[in-house]
């Protein structure tokens, strides 16, 4: 996938599902195995993610589904959760029709439920709070999608005390790729409220002039990628899709 080839992906992806699948039903008892499926199952939804992503939707529930029942085994806070949380992010990512907004809202906040739990459960762990930051980053442009500025807004602000942790120019691409995502809800938010007609003039030049800054962040994270010599079709997109932004 990280090549840009979709095809090849779903050879191996389809080949991982075989096994597990052979795994699982020799042992119906063995956990490995059924974890095994459970990845196997989200591995054909990401290989489908950009070219079928409502088939790619059905391998997600699918995952989902099993990981519900694995989970409730386990204590919240669990590794379990933590995959719940993963597993709706991913599903809410290919339902991106207006049909689907509110169960793709209902996944988000489902998530970022699970995500808080995580960081009160195990504070010493930043993954987690990395986690709930682009969390509220996806809710944030989840109700902007919804049309719902004032509840847009709110998750927004509880971005910012994040981005004082997590330092764009980290050396790891993960955190360079929730922050640079999250510079660009930030910049979602305050377009749209330059578009408001509801407020002054004078906020609205404000609003125009941030959300070009924070596209200008976005822009300049994308763009490492580049300069690292480790660009992918997926972070290509988002670069030009921001310097489209910026370009208007």
């Amino acid at each position: 996938m990280n090549v840009g080839d979709s095809t090849q992906a779903g050879i191996y992806a389809r080949k991982a599902l075989a096994i597990a699948e052979a795994l699982a039903a020799s042992d119906s008892k063995n956990v490995r195995a059924r974890t095994a499926l459970n990845f196997a199952y989200e591995i054909m939804g990401d290989s489908l993610r950009l070219t079928r992503p409502a088939t790619a939707s059905g391998w997600y529930r699918k995952s989902i589904s099993l990981t519900k029942e694995m989970a409730s085994r386990y204590p919240a806070g669990s590794e379990a959760q933590r995959l719940i949380a993963a597993r709706d992010e991913e599903l809410a990512a290919v339902l991106g029709d207006r049909g689907h907004a509110s169960e793709r809202l209902h996944l988000l906040e489902e998530a970022n439920s699970i995500w808080k739990e995580m960081v009160s459960a195990s504070p010493g762990k930043p993954q987690y709070r990395m986690s709930l930051m682009r969390s509220y980053c996806r809710l944030s442009d989840a109700e902007l999608a919804s049309n719902d500025l004032v509840t847009a807004r709110r998750y927004a602000d509880s971005i910012l005390p994040f981005l004082e942790e997590f330092n764009p120019d980290s050396l790891s691409f993960l955190v360079r790729r929730d922050v640079g995502f999250c510079y660009e809800s930030l910049g979602n938010v305050q377009r749209r409220m330059a578009m408001d007609r509801s407020i002054s003039a004078s906020e609205r030049r404000t609003a125009e002039a941030d959300a070009r800054q924070w596209y200008l962040k976005s822009a300049s994270v994308w763009s490492e990628w580049n300069n690292r010599g480790a660009a992918t079709p997926e972070s290509e997109f988002e670069r030009r899709k921001v310097e489209r932004f910026l370009d208007r």
